[in-house]
């Protein structure tokens, strides 16, 4: 997929793309270096066989995490916006938080959306 997609962007740009980002969804924590372990490399590889080199390529890698149990609140109520849901009113967070340190994980460049 890698190989077409860098395909498809030289014959548009007349060039290679000097930074990739990916996403990928369905990983656990335990299994980040692994797939960090085999799928950078396969892109770097594709990268290569596209004629490019590999040393000027940058690749970011994102794991999406949904599925976590992790809730913020708001500390005053001016911070919250109010919806009605089913005729309930129910006071949320404003959209576009980020949060960024505290709760993230030490060792992982992470933050929560």
């Amino acid at each position: 997929m890698i190989k077409e997609r860098l395909g498809t962007w030289k014959e548009h740009n007349k060039k290679l793309p000097t930074t990739i980002l990916f996403y990928r969804d369905g990983v656990s924590e335990s299994q980040f270096a692994s797939v960090s372990e085999y799928k950078i490399p396969q892109i770097k590889e594709a990268y290569t066989d596209a004629d490019g080199n590999a040393n000027d390529l940058s690749v970011c890698f994102i794991v999406v995490g949904k599925r976590h149990h992790t809730r913020f609140y708001a500390q005053k109520k001016e911070d919250t916006y109010t919806f009605k849901a089913g005729g309930v009113p129910k006071g949320n967070l404003r959209p576009g938080l980020l949060v960024d340190h505290v709760v993230t994980t030490p060792k992982l460049v992470n933050f929560f959306l």
